[in-house]
């Protein structure tokens, strides 16, 4: 410290002793201090409060109060407590300096002192002095930032909840006459019109149906960034959400004449706990952006298992590939993909339409899925898209195609598998391998023939039937000569669309449609070689596709669509597309009420959980409603009451006692989501045989009677879906229930005591769900009304109502105990 910088700082000296205070002017003043003075205790505390010294130099012994009560006053003062004091004294015991840091001193020092160390100290406590000025400005300085960011941070949530809330209220605004104009399309569609005329009617609805997708992406990407984007954890078959994407992009992909397969890891598990619609959501993205920028060539996908330390205890971590042998994105323009609102080049959005919207949001939920997403690229060379999830699995749970110990008749049989293309060898190959089969593949009908004249060990043969130079029926023909159908049976391989000649069925024992399902493969294999249940002329049914195409030519209807989750009214629409359907959307009870009134339907497919107006609330309104067309009045002809719809209930509500009360509130039918395509196939061709009148709800001493403390049905129902792993499985299931309920009625409690009604609503859905799983409906039935405390956020009797909750739930795990040996 330099005199200049000396000369901005002030020492006040205190001392009785007037000797004592003119030495220390002296010294102090010769290095540039200005020196205050004061004689006694009272005199100090009026100099430092006004004056307000950089440093204290206080004696001890001194008339009035003595130093350490000045230092204690200085100290319990908010003006003068953060100035440094250092005792300048005589007492040397130790008590007395104790006692002078216990008031709030920095230093002591005895006398007689020395001047040199007296500078130092002074100097050294006023840099520290100094520096903790600097750190509490700068301390103040962030305090003042972060106040800021906090209001930033406020007014950005207010503007995001008002954005997310306009479009929420202009979709609205839009939605309901667009519905409007594809409900009167579809029905100008349904009347004696010309080409050119059904032309223009069929752009009107290509177009309302494209704004429609523009506008549900949006609000799917805009409740994305709003951070309320809710991932479910239920349990599904993995291999069944792979292999239904697939055969909803498979008629595409044929029409461009294009391969799709799905390389699946023998060792991927069966049953996975995660959002299967969300997953769905991300592979139906991707793949249909694969076909859609591949003019020719093949789209596969892949999935494996990878090893992730920073998994979760219990998780696995899942990688899917997408790739294509599509146009390819320069390297420069990648980082483009992913960003919202963006397109990798103009003149692709003249070419193929989009919004750019699909793979942001797509990437937004691997990585809510606790994953991530990345792309690999070359132009002209197609693109390789990947992403991983985290799911949880449900162990010693497999589909019986996927076992090990497989039948002996499969086990070293040796097949002969014949397809041009290279990954749907691969394919067939490592499926079969997983079974303890020995497969062989050759890429032509030559390379087959060749083979076969050389090795007659071959047990079975798979056939593609599009190959360059020979096709399937040729090798096929060839193959005859050589071995007859006992001897070689041949199963073909075809694409989806292509069409079967009934004089070449002769040739084939089975036929499969790509992209091959490890089911369908296992069950033809099982009728080849096991079995040997077949015919010439016949396909095992079991390898037929699940989509009737000429279903909607034979019983034509017109669907209402009543779903509000933009997700599933795409998949619901493209499976009733494969159906032949074509369906008009709505989002609310409240809209469906509105296109019931606008024109006619035969069949509503009705979500319960809608904003608005739920399913059950739309269905006792429909009921009300006077269906007196005159003019629109075109209904099923076979059935006197067709003017009011059939209304069937889609709902993710699928425990005991979800059907009576969808059934009792007026609906016709049922189905569970996620949708079956059999199930779905099933309700709508009750439409023609079924009057369209309400079930009789059932009285209320009938539902009562019912109720007990397990539904013993359920469990045992629980027992088949388990299969021969329920003995091992079902006592640890129930177990795992136990501890979940425990946590759920934790969280419930919590929720309450911090007034968090969505936290409740949560808790007591999930109980409410997983205990009517186990057949535990009374304790189900009061985490409904829990639930619905929450949902409707009015809390009052929650507390009461949570205490029958824990008692139920104790008698719950008694009547378990003891169900569970009954079943």
């Amino acid at each position: 410290m330099n005199t200049a910088e000396a000369s901005q700082l002030t020492i006040l000296v205190v001392d009785d002793n007037t000797n004592n205070l003119r030495i220390m002017m002296d010294y102090f003043e010769d290095y540039g201090f200005d020196i205050s003075i004061a004689t006694d205790g009272y005199l100090a505390l009026k100099r430092a409060k006004y004056s307000h010294p950089d440093l204290i130099l206080l004696d001890v012994m001194m008339p009035g109060i003595d130093g350490f009560e000045t230092c204690r006053r200085l100290k319990a003062d908010k003006t003068t407590q953060d100035i440094p004091v250092i005792f300048m004294t005589a007492l040397t015991e130790t008590e007395h300096k104790i006692a002078a840091f216990e008031v709030g001193g920095v230093d002591y020092i005895t006398k007689p002192i020395q001047q040199e160390e007296v500078l130092a100290r002074v100097k050294t406590h006023l840099r520290i002095r100094e520096l903790t000025r600097n750190l509490q400005e700068q301390n103040n300085r962030l305090q003042e930032q972060a106040i800021e960011l906090s209001h930033a941070r406020a007014t950005a949530e207010t503007a995001n909840q008002a954005k997310s809330a306009f479009l929420a209220t202009m979709s609205h605004e839009i939605r309901t006459p667009m519905n409007g104009v594809l409900g009167m399309t579809s029905l100008l569609l349904d009347t004696s019109l010309t080409l050119e005329q059904r032309d223009f009617a069929e752009t009107i609805r290509r177009s309302g149906e494209v704004l429609l997708t523009i506008i549900n992406d949006i609000l799917d990407f805009s409740k994305i960034e709003a951070g309320r984007l809710e991932i479910e954890q239920q349990p599904f078959d993995l291999r069944q959400c792979l292999e239904l994407a697939l055969d909803l992009l498979s008629p595409r992909a044929a029409e461009k004449n294009l391969e799709l397969g799905c390389l699946i890891d023998p060792h991927l598990p069966s049953m996975v706990i995660g959002d299967v619609t969300r997953l769905r959501q991300i592979i139906v993205n991707l793949l249909g952006n694969a076909v859609k920028f591949t003019p020719s060539g093949e789209v596969m996908m892949e999935v494996k298992m990878e090893d992730d330390a920073s998994a979760h205890s219990g998780s696995r971590l899942l990688h899917f590939l997408v790739r294509d042998s599509g146009i390819g994105i320069p390297q420069d323009r990648l980082h483009r993909l992913f960003q919202s609102f963006s397109q990798v080049d103009i003149s692709i959005t003249r070419q193929y339409g989009g919004t750019g919207l699909g793979l942001a949001i797509s990437k937004r939920l691997s990585e809510v899925m606790g994953g991530t997403m990345w792309v690999e690229s070359e132009p002209n060379h197609g693109s390789t898209f990947h992403f991983t999830i985290q799911v949880q699995v449900v162990p010693e749970v497999s589909s019986i195609y996927l076992w090990h110990d497989q039948p002996l008749e499969l086990k070293d049989k040796q097949l002969l598998i014949v397809d041009d293309n290279a990954t749907h060898r691969q394919i067939l190959m490592v499926q079969m391998q997983a079974w303890g089969m020995l497969p062989t593949a050759v890429d032509s009908g030559a390379a087959a023939l060749t083979l076969l004249s050389q090795d007659n060990s071959f047990a079975v043969a798979l056939l593609d039937m599009v190959m360059p130079e020979m096709d399937g029926v040729t090798l096929a023909q060839q193959i005859r000569r050589l071995y007859d159908q006992e001897r070689l049976p041949l199963i073909r391989l075809i694409s989806s669309g292509q069409t079967k000649t009934d004089s070449e069925e002769k040739l084939w024992v089975a036929t499969l449609t790509k992209p091959i399902k490890s089911s369908q493969l296992y069950n033809a294999l099982i009728q080849v070689l096991v079995t040997k249940e077949y015919s010439p002329l016949q396909t095992p049914e079991q390898t037929k596709s699940e989509f009737d195409e000429s279903m909607g030519a034979r019983l034509p209807l017109r669907i209402l669509l009543a779903e509000d989750n933009t997700i599933n009214q795409k998949l619901a629409l493209l499976i009733l597309e494969r159906l032949g359907y074509r369906a008009d959307v709505v989002a609310s009870g409240l809209e469906t009420l509105a296109a019931l009134r606008r024109q006619r339907y035969d069949v509503v497919l009705m979500d319960v959980q809608m904003p608005e107006m739920d399913g059950l609330e739309a269905t006792r309104c429909i009921r009300q409603m006077d269906f007196g067309f005159s003019i629109l009045d075109f209904g099923l002809a076979d059935n006197p009451k067709s003017k009011i719809p059939y209304i069937i209930a889609m709902t993710a509500n699928t425990m005991q006692g979800d059907r009576e009360m969808c059934m009792a509130a007026g609906m016709n039918d049922y189905i569970s989501k996620p949708i079956r395509v059999s199930e779905l196939v099933r309700a709508l061709s009750q439409c023609r045989f079924e009057k369209s009148e309400p079930a009789l709800a059932k009285q209320p001493e009938q539902v009562e009677s019912q109720k007990s403390a397990i539904d013993l049905v359920a469990l045992q129902r629980l027992q088949t879906t388990l299969g021969k792993k329920a003995e091992v499985m079902l006592p640890t299931l129930i177990d795992n229930f136990y501890q979940d309920a425990l946590k759920l009625i934790s969280q419930a409690r919590q929720a309450l005591e911090e007034n968090k009604a969505t936290t409740l609503f949560r808790a007591a859905h999930t109980l409410k769900s997983n205990s009517a799983t186990f057949g535990a409906m009374a304790l189900s039935d009061l985490a409904r009304k829990l639930e619905s405390m929450g949902k409707e956020e009015k809390l009052a009797g929650a507390v009461v109502l949570l205490a029958e909750i824990e008692v139920e739930y104790e008698n719950t795990k008694t009547a378990l105990e003891i169900a569970r040996k009954l079943v």
